[in-house]
């Protein structure tokens, strides 16, 4: 089970920004280092209101969720989802039950518990619109 696997050391990594763009709030590292861990690229097309997802964190966490709707966000299509995505999740990938990247965490709740408005709601940006943007 996922929530049991144990934690990867992290040692500091060279990195190098190749794109970015500000609005998708997206962007792409070169990493100098071999990746201990690789996932697969997910439909995100195929991702539906209430299909299971998780969201890697550190360190070493899981929060288990479901996507709750689809909702446009200043014109970039996100998820909004039912946990929170918090600091050490956001830019992170976001997994479908399958175990394949599906999205990108962008924004968390600013205060736990106050999310009163839709802009305060966990979101994720699907990974087929994302890539569009991350081609640099």
């Amino acid at each position: 089970m996922l929530a049991d696997c144990p934690a990867i050391p992290v040692a500091p990594v060279k990195a190098t920004e190749v794109c970015r763009h500000e609005h998708v709030d997206v962007g792409r590292m070169k990493v100098d280092h071999r990746v201990p861990v690789y996932l697969s690229l997910g439909d995100s097309k195929r991702v539906k209101v209430g299909d299971p997802i998780r969201v890697p964190g550190h360190p070493s966490m899981f929060r288990r969720a479901r996507s709750r709707n689809i909702s446009p966000w200043i014109g970039v299509p996100q998820f909004v989802v039912d946990c929170p995505i918090v600091r050490g999740n956001s830019s992170g990938p976001v997994l479908n039950a399958s175990i394949e990247v599906i999205g990108i965490a962008v924004k968390g709740q600013g205060l736990p518990g106050r999310a009163g408005d839709d802009d305060a709601l966990s979101r994720f940006v699907p990974i087929d619109f994302a890539l569009d943007y991350l081609k640099g």
